[in-house]
């Protein structure tokens, strides 16, 4: 089957989600192209070694990458990033014709406004197209404060039951993703809930040398430094630390509240919070691998409660123990793998709490819940096996049977 895999986003922007896809998908014996933007998230800036031009092929791990222009932006501008997204449905719209030969199905990732393309390139070439919700939409954009009220909710709401209805099939990630769309008239038969996935070869225990300060004791979160992940309240937290404590937050990666959160950092005084640089996806093995426990942090919306991040799977993949500030079904996995503690996210002293009691956990429990995770990773959400159900989602689109 011929596959057109059409997201906004793929590496070497951190999408690891969206090329594992393309790429298990070709090896499990599909013909796969992906039709993408030029790499500029979540800084807003073009990756080294591009720049935005009518077109530009390249063969990334056996897979066709076609890029098509867009405006690179990832900042608070709501004007900017309209013009992002905008520019890039443009593109795929007048470009893709050209860039990708025609496909059996189209298959819509992320963000949402990549449906628009889809559906109109799924009636110039008279195939189905798919659609995957990572995120809901409008309820991201609220959560976020990107679009805090107002009109402009209300018309992406619209938009997004258009795309709901236009759609062949819909994968997503969560039962309580599947019970907001049915909430929104999206007929269950349409929806497939297909967990994310975690490649349990790529990301691994990995052997590391022992900490130089072996006294200290290092909550590592990896990943987005946005809106959605409200890490203020580390801050909050760490300020909250006894000035004994071993702790120290180390914070890695890059985002639109990067900045504001180190001169948050700098201006608190805070001498247990470490900002590290976004560092490339090879290297996390070993990175988290070095690390006492991980930190799963989202922000205290009813949203996040009902979405399960891929950071979930891969801190599990790891094997460390992990430290969820989160409530609802990322929680619910994390206590029943009995990997971690959960605390009740948007609230800095219950963060504190939690960070004292696992730093005070012997090694050998600290050791039982990496290994619980580990083996949660590999039995539920190993990436083979989970992507083989959107293969069939999308077989089925094909064949009418959706």
């Amino acid at each position: 089957m011929k596959i057109l895999v059409l997201s906004q986003w793929y590496p070497p922007e951190p999408q690891s989600v969206v090329s594992d896809l393309a790429e298990t998908l070709a090896e499990q014996g599909h013909e796969v192209s992906v039709l993408t933007g030029f790499p500029n998230w979540p800084s807003g800036r073009l990756y080294p070694g591009y720049r935005v031009r009518p077109l530009q092929r390249e063969t990334m791990n056996g897979v066709p990458v076609s890029r098509v222009p867009l405006f690179p932006y990832h900042g608070r501008s709501p004007i900017g990033r309209v013009l992002n997204l905008a520019s890039f449905c443009f593109s795929a719209i007048v470009v893709g014709p050209f860039a990708v030969k025609r496909p059996d199905v189209i298959h819509a990732i992320q963000p949402p406004t990549t449906c628009l393309p889809a559906w109109v390139l799924s009636r110039l070439w008279r195939v189905p197209f798919t659609y995957e919700v990572q995120d809901l939409w409008p309820d991201t954009l609220r959560a976020t404060g990107m679009v805090a009220k107002g009109g402009a909710l209300g018309l992406v709401d619209r938009y997004c039951r258009w795309a709901y209805r236009k759609a062949a099939a819909i994968r997503v990630i969560s039962r309580g993703f599947r019970r907001e769309l049915v909430s929104r008239d999206v007929p269950e038969r349409k929806i497939s809930v297909i967990p994310n996935w975690v490649d349990t070869t790529r990301y691994k225990p990995v052997p590391v040398a022992p900490h130089a300060d072996a006294a200290t004791f290092r909550i590592v979160y990896a990943g987005n430094l946005g809106l959605a992940q409200a890490l203020d309240n580390v801050l909050k937290a760490a300020a909250l630390m006894p000035a004994d404590s071993p702790v120290r937050f180390v914070l890695i990666g890059d985002g639109v509240e990067a900045g504001a959160l180190r001169e948050t950092a700098q201006r608190m005084g805070l001498a247990n919070v470490e900002f590290v640089p976004h560092q490339p996806p090879e290297s996390m093995s070993a990175i988290l691998s070095a690390a006492d426990a991980l930190l799963l942090h989202l922000k205290d919306d009813p949203l996040f409660s009902v979405t399960i991040p891929s950071k979930l799977l891969t801190y599990l993949a790891i094997g460390k123990p992990i430290v969820a500030c989160a409530a609802g079904e990322p929680a619910e996995i994390l206590v029943a793998a009995r990997a971690g503690i959960a605390c009740p996210p948007g609230d800095p002293a219950a963060l504190a709490s939690a960070a004292s009691r696992i730093a005070a956990l012997p090694a050998s429990e600290l050791d039982g819940m990496g290994r619980a995770g580990r083996v949660c990773a590999c039995e539920q959400f190993e990436r083979r096996d989970v992507i083989s159900h959107i293969g069939k989602m999308l077989t089925d689109a094909v064949a009418g049977s959706v």
